[in-house]
C-alpha cells in the first residue's frame, strides 16, 4: 500500500525536490537509543557530514559508534566499508554476503572510529551492543557552525569515548571544512587507533618509511588480518598533513594528538584468497599507553583540477596550522589560517548552558559560556 501510494503521488506530480537540510534522526521505538546526524551545505551536491551515534541494529549494524562520513562534489571522501557482499551476483558466492563479512566490515578498524587495543567494541558481540546505546550530547544547525556530540561510555571495558564534530565556514576559506574532536578517558593506560578512510588519490603525505620490497600485514585479528601496511611514521607530537585528489577536487587532512601518535597508511585486501574486499586505502592515528587521549583533525576541500583544460587552482591548503588545549574540562581547537586569521573552536565536558570556560593556547585565553562555542580572532 505504501509503494503503491507513492507511485499515485508520482503519477499525479505530487512529488517534490527533497530538502538537503541538516537534522538528526533520533534513534529506537521511544527516541532515546542515539541518534544519526546530518550537517549538511551547499545542497545535493555539496558538503554532507554523517555521524552515526545510533544503536546497533538488531544484529544489521556494526560495531562502529561514533563513526562519521563526508561526501563532497557528489563524491564519498571520507568513506565506510559497508557490507563484505556481492548482492546478488551469484559467480561471487552465490551472491550472498562473504566470510570477509565477519572477520573485515562488521570490526570496528574497518571503520572510522576509535579502536582500543585492537579490538572491535563489544568485544565483537551485538547482543552486548544492543544492550548499550550511545549518548548524544548536543546537535546545532546555525549559521557558519554546524556541530554535533555523542559520548559511547560502554564500548570498551573502562573507556568513555566522546566525540565532537563540526562543519565550519570562514570567508577566507572557499568551503565549509570539517573540525574533528575525539577524545578517550580511560580508567589505564591503552593503545588507541583512530582510522580514517578516505577515497581519492595521495597527493602529497607526510614523511614516512615505506614498504618498498615487501609488504607486512598490520595484525591477525579483529579485521586488522585484512590490512597491508604501505608506510609508517614514527611516534610524534608534531601536525602532520595528507592531500589527496578526488573527482577534480583537493582535501587537506591536519591532524594531531595529545601524546605523540604514529601514522601509518594502510590498504585493505590482505589474507583474501578469494578477492573478496576491495582494496582501499586508509590513514591510521596510532597512539601507546595512554589513559587519556585527544585527537583533533580538520578536513579542508580546496581547489579544483580540470583534466580537460589541464588546468590545477587552488591546490595549495588555505589553513597553515592546527592546534590544541585542555585545561578545567574543556578544549579548545585553533586553526590558524593561510590569511593570519584565527578560527577557534570551545568544546566543554559540561553541558550546562550556564557553565563558563576558560582555555589558553599559545598566550591567547578562549573564554565562552555554554558546551561549545565558535571563537574567531
Amino acid at each position: 500500500p505504501d509503494g503503491l501510494a507513492v507511485a499515485q503521488g508520482v503519477a499525479s506530480g505530487a512529488a517534490r525536490p527533497f530538502a538537503f537540510r541538516s537534522m538528526q534522526l533520533r534513534d529506537g521505538p521511544n527516541g532515546d537509543l542515539g541518534n544519526l546526524v546530518f550537517l549538511r551545505q551547499g545542497g545535493a551536491n555539496g558538503q554532507a557530514l554523517v555521524m552515526k551515534n545510533t544503536q546497533q541494529g538488531q544484529g544489521h549494524g556494526h560495531f562502529d559508534r561514533l563513526n562519521w562520513l563526508f561526501y563532497d562534489n557528489g563524491q564519498a571522501v571520507i568513506r565506510d566499508y559497508g557490507a563484505a557482499r556481492f548482492l546478488n551476483v551469484e559467480a561471487k558466492n552465490g551472491g550472498g554476503y562473504l566470510d570477509e563479512n565477519d572477520s573485515w566490515a562488521m570490526q570496528t578498524v574497518a571503520h572510522n572510529t576509535l579502536v582500543v587495543g585492537e579490538k572491535s567494541q563489544f568485544g565483537g558481540d551485538w547482543r552486548v551492543g544492543e544492550d548499550r546505546p550511545t549518548t548524544p550530547r548536543f546537535f546545532h544547525a546555525g549559521e557558519g557552525l554546524q556541530i554535533a556530540s555523542a559520548r559511547l561510555d560502554k564500548g570498551y571495558d573502562g573507556v568513555v569515548l566522546t566525540r565532537t564534530l563540526a562543519m565550519v565556514e570562514h570567508p577566507d576559506l572557499a568551503l565549509p571544512v570539517v573540525i574533528d574532536l575525539f577524545r578517550a578517558t580511560g580508567a589505564t593506560p591503552a593503545d588507541y587507533d583512530l582510522p580514517l578512510h578516505f577515497n581519492g588519490h595521495i597527493i602529497s603525505a607526510f614523511a614516512a618509511e615505506h614498504s618498498v620490497r615487501e609488504r607486512r600485514v598490520l595484525g591477525d585479528a579483529a579485521g586488522y588480518e585484512h590490512l597491508w601496511v604501505d608506510a609508517v611514521a614514527p611516534a610524534s607530537s608534531e601536525t602532520r598533513s595528507l592531500t589527496w585528489l578526488l573527482n577534480g577536487r583537493f582535501y587537506t587532512y591536519r591532524f594531531a594528538a595529545s601524546a605523540p601518535i604514529s601514522a601509518l597508511l594502510v590498504e585493505s585486501g590482505a589474507n583474501d584468497p578469494s578477492f573478496n574486499l576491495r582494496r582501499e586505502p586508509a590513514l591510521i592515528q596510532r597512539m601507546r599507553g595512554q589513559a587519556d587521549a585527544s585527537f583533533f583533525s580538520v578536513l579542508e576541500p580546496h581547489g579544483a583540477y580540470d583534466g580537460t583544460a589541464e588546468t590545477v587552482s587552488g591546490a595549495a591548503s588555505r589553513i597553515r596550522d592546527i592546534g590544541r588545549a585542555r585545561s578545567n574540562g574543556a578544549e579548545v581547537i585553533v586553526l590558524t589560517l593561510a590569511s593570519g586569521k584565527i578560527l577557534a573552536l570551545g568544546v566543554a565536558d559540561d553541558l550546562a548552558e550556564n557553565a563558563a570556560h576558560a582555555v589558553t593556547f599559545n598566550g591567547q585565553t578562549y573564554a565562552w559560556t555554554g558546551p561549545y562555542a565558535r571563537l574567531d580572532r
